[in-house]
Formats: structure tokens, C-alpha cells, sequence
């Protein structure tokens, strides 16, 4: 089979990517022709080289804003963008390669903006999969003519795929329509090993840690810095770790200042090693706006850590409040002060708490999502088209 996966991320890379890209893994290694269509990037993803190298054609097309750039150049850049891809085509290489099935990847509503691969799959009866990787759930981001359009896909795709079960019953909300072609996938964790990774000492003080692979505004970092600048949490012996970069960093590093939190709060790069991260910190926290399900919530579960988050997403999926963690019930920063009170008033059993929760991310992620998604995307083109493909 001809397999062309899309992808909508502006970044070079990111925990959206995981799961399609191992299942393209799986997918050359079993003799399927793979094709990849990403937003160039001024730095390729080492993990689509590497697929490149194993075999898949890569088209990168236009389309990379960088939001640090002054604004007439973005204004300029998005106006050339459109030029081109009006008068090429932004999926025309990758068409042309006449794929038997299309995977997009973005946010829940994203395939509205690229509508062109719709068209194609429907004039040339090739089937359609959305990997649908996060949503909006306290606003509503559609307008009547996307609502339209998307009521119109969902109900006409192979496969709409969700990493949780609160993003799906997000659109079906939102688009008012019950998604009869859709089912919930676990994505894969970046970890060398799923085992408990010791405790650290406490004996100096607690180290929470945010972990996010790009910095990003939805993450909730501000919230975060907002709360843990109050007065009581000066005088307790604990420390805030952000690991990520992104185009949000100097606003952070700007919050870090306004706060008076330059000796608390340590921006520690990206994450090379993830248990590694874990070796030295105590808590997990991801105040989110949105999300699918963050990979950073798993892999800090499986590491043995204990959890605060926020009430977006999968979360709830994974986190029973007071036992794996904390769940704060909005995203907003009185919730989040009163949880992470709560959860530091609890610090006595944290350890226990990364251990339940060890437990249960044990039992419920896919060590092998790559090819259950792939297994997954098979049989919805097989069952569309009927036909078998070798």
C-alpha cells in the first residue's frame, strides 16, 4: 500500500508527531511505500531524516511562520505562501505519487485549512484518515462555514482517530453530530525504559518540573508562574524546572522576572533524556489549556512521578484525583493554586502517588502505537475501498 501521511505542525517537531511517524516505522519495515508531506522547517526533524533514509519520499511545502518575526515580514511571508500554493498546488508532489491512503495529522478541525486533500481523496475515492492529536474545549473555534465543512468530513472519512476520549466527545459538541468512524488510540512514550526510576532526595528541598518538548502558550506556563509567585510558595523549600523551548521563551523568561522568581523557577532547555528529568524532580505539573493527551503526563507516570494537571484533554483518562495525582477543575490560576495547595500539603505521599501512578500507565499505554495505528489505518482504507492491497 501507498501510504502518504501529512503533517500540519509549523514546528520541526513535536509529541503530535510520534505516533504517526512510528507507524511509518512499521509500515516501511513491512513493505509499504511511504510518503511524507511536512512544513518545511529551517531544521529537519531528525526523526524524518531518519524516515527518509529508511525509504519514504519527503515533501516539505511552504508555509513556516516563525511568530518572532516582525510583522510585515509574516504579513509578506503568508502572502507569498498563498501565491505559490495557489498557482503549485501545497500537496502537488505528494499527489502525484498517486498515494492508496491519506493520514493527516493536526488539531481536530485542522484539515479545514488544507481542504485541498479532501477534494483529492473524494474525486479519487482514496481513503481519508484524521489523527487528530488536541482540541479547544472552552471556546468553540468554528465558524458556521467550518462547522458546515467539517460535519461533511467527519461523516465522509475512513477513520477519524483520537488520542483520548474527551477530544472526541469535544467535537461531537461542537459539530452537534454523533462521529461513527471514530476511535481512541494511545500515542507512544519516548522512554528507553518504562521502569520505576528511583526517588530523589528530598532532603534540600522538592523540585517540580513542567515538561513540554516546544514552549508553547496553551501549556499553561503563565498560570503556573502566577501561582507559584505568591508570597507562601517564597517560603517553602521547593524549586520549578521548565523544560522546553519555543517561541514563548522570552516571555517566560520576562513572567520569571516579573514574579521575582530568578532564584526559583530554572528554564532547563529541551529534554534530551527523559528519565533523566526524573531522576531529579519530584513532581509533575502541566497546567494546560488544551490538549490531547501529553506524552510528558505519561512518560512522568511511568517514570514513577505523580501528576498535577489540569482538567483538559485525556487527562482525567489517566490521573484519578488524589491517587496518581491531582486534577486542578479548571484552567485557570485560583483552581490551580488550590490544587497545587492541596498536592503540597500531601507532599508526605508523593512517592506513593508516583507509584499508583507507575501502575497505571503501566497498564494502559500501547508499547507497540505505532503498529496498532498503522494495523488501525489498514483496515479503514481495506474496509473503504474493499479491495486488498499487498
Amino acid at each position: 500500500m501507498r501510504i502518504l501521511f501529512v503533517s500540519f505542525i509549523n514546528d520541526s517537531w513535536g509529541g503530535s508527531e510520534v505516533l504517526w511517524s512510528d507507524a511509518a516505522e512499521v509500515a516501511l519495515a513491512r513493505g509499504h511505500q511511504v510518503a511524507i508531506s511536512a512544513i518545511a522547517h529551517p531544521t529537519v526533524a531528525p526523526r524524518i531524516a531518519f524516515l527518509q533514509k529508511a525509504g519514504a519520499f519527503v515533501d516539505f511545502r511552504l508555509g513556516y511562520v516563525d511568530a518572532r518575526w516582525h510583522f510585515r515580514k509574516r504579513i509578506a511571508m503568508k502572502a507569498w505562501y498563498l501565491l505559490r500554493n495557489r498557482i503549485r498546488g501545497p500537496f502537488a508532489p505528494v499527489l502525484r505519487w498517486k498515494p492508496d491512503l491519506i493520514v493527516f495529522t493536526g488539531g481536530c478541525y485542522a484539515i479545514v485549512e488544507n481542504y485541498d486533500l479532501v477534494k483529492f481523496s473524494q474525486e479519487k475515492n482514496i481513503p481519508l484518515v484524521l489523527n487528530n492529536q488536541v482540541n479547544i474545549e472552552y471556546t468553540r473555534p468554528l465558524s458556521f462555514d467550518s462547522y458546515t465543512v467539517l460535519r461533511r468530513v467527519y461523516d465522509d472519512v475512513a477513520l477519524a482517530i483520537f488520542v483520548s476520549e474527551r477530544n472526541l466527545k469535544v467535537v461531537e459538541r461542537h459539530l452537534a453530530q454523533n462521529l461513527r468512524k471514530a476511535i481512541v488510540l494511545r500515542n507512544p512514550v519516548n522512554l528507553t525504559s518504562s521502569t520505576i526510576v528511583p526517588w530523589p532526595d528530598s532532603e534540600h528541598g522538592f523540585r517540580m518540573a513542567i515538561v513540554a518538548n516546544v514552549l508553547v502558550n496553551h501549556k499553561g506556563h503563565d498560570l503556573l508562574l502566577e501561582v507559584f509567585g505568591q508570597e507562601k510558595w517564597r517560603t517553602r523549600p521547593i524549586t520549578l524546572h521548565i523544560y522546553g523551548r519555543g517561541k514563548d521563551e522570552e516571555y517566560i523568561h520576562d513572567l520569571i522576572e516579573f514574579y521575582g522568581l530568578k532564584s526559583r523557577v530554572f528554564l532547563e532547555g529541551v529534554a534530551q533524556n527523559i528519565r533523566e528529568v526524573w531522576a531529579k524532580n519530584h513532581l509533575m505539573v502541566l497546567p494546560s489549556l488544551n490538549e490531547g493527551m501529553p506524552l510528558a503526563v505519561v512518560e512522568a507516570m511511568l517514570c514513577g512521578r505523580p501528576v498535577v494537571a489540569t482538567d483538559v484533554g485525556g487527562n482525567t483518562e489517566w490521573i484519578a484525583h488524589g491517587v496518581e495525582g491531582f486534577i486542578a477543575p479548571g484552567a485557570n490560576t485560583p483552581a490551580l493554586d488550590e490544587t497545587l495547595e492541596l498536592a503540597w500539603q500531601r507532599r508526605g505521599e508523593w512517592e506513593e502517588m508516583g507509584l499508583k501512578a507507575h501502575n497505571r500507565a503501566s497498564i494502559q499505554h500501547d508499547e507497540d502505537a505505532g503498529q496498532t495505528f498503522l494495523e488501525n489505518i489498514v483496515s479503514a482504507a481495506k474496509a473503504r475501498n474493499q479491495v486488498n492491497f499487498c
